[in-house]
């Protein structure tokens, strides 16, 4: 009668460790997808300008930003001052309907090369970019195996999602409790974010606001302010991100055009009426610098000290048109597009 081989200890050892990190990386495996799953099923549970980045990085990834029949396609890019200081409604209803345009203003971020090249790429390109601060002196990070330069936010945030769950679920339920319950809350910032995309990207920051009408006091002040503080835009056309922006514009046919970005009176000194960025880029024809660096507008059109109410949005938004309205010309881009042919997607 045969007898089966007997195994070594050794053999059995990892045989005994093989099963057991097995079950461990099934358990692992099973909590990742449970707290993803958790994450992507509540996705309003996010502070405010977490909800509003996620919304518009999908309209950025896949979403319809113009209307296609528009002869102009306008988008700006910028922070939170851009995002709840450009009425897209309104700036196209002062075109009369040639102007479709979008508010890709972004939550405390400034990059912007990156999402144009995406948006051009996927058929969603702009005839005309409206830009109130400079492209970075140094390129986005992006992961590669020859030149890994890795941006350790934005891996976290690929590979771990859901980290922020816990943390957002407490302060969630904390803010809940005084504004009608979890459900009336969650419906409440569901209802904002879907506000915010019908209004293609214009949001106003309410709960940063606490001044009765959503106003600032007329004699509010900062201990920062400084009256007498100039406040200059600088880029440079040596970076290497003013080279993608460049190529891209060559390709697609787009005209970029510098506008002011806004202040509250008294927060920094009155601007020069002309921009110096405007003979630094006079010899790039698609570059275009219009008026000063800045606007300083009366506190009434406040909510904070940082973003417009919606008056002033509004007011903010009529100025932006009332300079840039007659350079929005579709017929500019008429020998461009038919140079590219195909080439430019539909």
């Amino acid at each position: 009668m045969s007898t089966a081989p007997q195994q070594s200890p050794l053999t059995r050892g990892w045989r005994s460790f093989l099963g057991d990190l097995s079950l461990v990386m099934g358990g692992v495996a099973g909590l990742w997808l449970l707290f993803a799953g958790a994450n992507t099923a509540l996705p309003y549970i996010q502070p405010g300008a977490e909800v509003v980045y996620s919304a518009k990085s999908q309209v950025i990834r896949s979403g319809s930003l113009f209307r296609p029949a528009a002869p102009v396609k306008v988008v700006i890019f910028g922070n939170s001052q851009v995002l709840s200081g450009f009425q897209p409604a309104l700036f196209d209803s002062l075109s009369g309907g040639a102007v479709s345009s979008y508010n890709l203003g972004l939550p405390d971020y400034l990059l912007f090369v990156a999402n144009l090249e995406h948006l051009c790429k996927r058929g969603e390109r702009p005839t005309h970019v409206l830009m109130v601060f400079p492209w970075p002196d140094t390129p986005e990070k992006k992961f590669s195996l020859l030149r890994p330069g890795i941006d350790d936010k934005r891996v976290m945030d690929h590979l771990f999602p859901f980290r922020k769950l816990l943390r957002n679920l407490v302060l969630f339920a904390a803010r809940a409790s005084s504004r009608g319950g979890l459900t009336a809350y969650y419906e409440e910032c569901r209802r904002q974010t879907q506000a915010m995309l019908a209004q293609k990207g214009y949001y106003f920051i309410e709960a940063q606001s606490h001044y009765p009408g959503h106003r600032l006091p007329a004699d509010f002040r900062l201990q920062k302010d400084d009256p007498h503080r100039p406040f200059l835009r600088s880029a440079s056309t040596d970076a290497p991100e003013f080279q993608r922006i460049t190529a891209l514009m060559e390709r697609y046919g787009i005209r970029l055009i510098f506008v002011p970005r806004y202040f509250r009176e008294g927060e920094v000194a009155p601007p020069e009426p002309q921009s110096a960025l405007a003979a630094k880029l006079a010899q790039y024809p698609k570059f275009s610098v219009q008026g000063p660096d800045c606007w300083l507008l009366p506190n009434r059109y406040f909510s904070d000290p940082t973003h417009l109410n919606e008056e002033g949005a509004a007011y903010y938004t009529r100025r932006l048109w009332t300079l840039v309205g007659p350079l929005l010309e579709p017929q500019s881009l008429a020998p461009v597009e038919r140079e590219l042919g195909p080439q430019v997607p539909r």
